[in-house]
């Protein structure tokens, strides 16, 4: 039985965020022993600007099918996980810029270090947006 809301914003953009810094773990397992289709109708999803929802949901189903006990909302739960995942989300700190989700639909964020060239959003290929705090 699944734990998320459908109708919670900040649990469908942790969702979001957590594919998309996972991306290449989640595709490999899918393509192992998945449907790997379903990671294909969410990026369309994100890239075509449409409601994310149900693809999600499709996803977060194949990625429990293919023995991922956590799914899609995993991290949404305070879960975290061992292994090849990482979110590559870590504590704030103090900075003047942050370098968020291009379409604004995740909650990935990225704190620039020194020459580090920005991260692109794994699901539409843009860099991140520079905000000021």
């Amino acid at each position: 039985m699944d734990v998320h809301n459908q109708d919670d914003p900040d649990g469908i953009a942790d969702a979001i965020a957590y594919v998309c810094a996972n991306i290449a773990g989640i595709r490999a397992s899918l393509e192992s022993d998945g449907d790997p289709a379903a990671l294909g109708r969410l990026l369309e999803a994100v890239r075509s600007g449409d409601d994310v929802t149900q693809p999600l949901e499709e996803l977060n189903q194949a990625l429990r099918a293919a023995a991922d006990a956590l799914g899609a909302y995993g991290q949404t739960r305070g879960v975290t996980r061992s292994g090849t995942f990482s979110s590559g989300i870590g504590m704030p700190r103090p900075a003047e810029v942050v370098y968020l989700c291009p379409a604004r639909l995740c909650s990935r964020y990225w704190w620039p270090d020194s020459f580090e060239a920005v991260p692109v959003c794994a699901l539409n290929g843009e860099p991140l947006c520079a905000e000021r705090l």
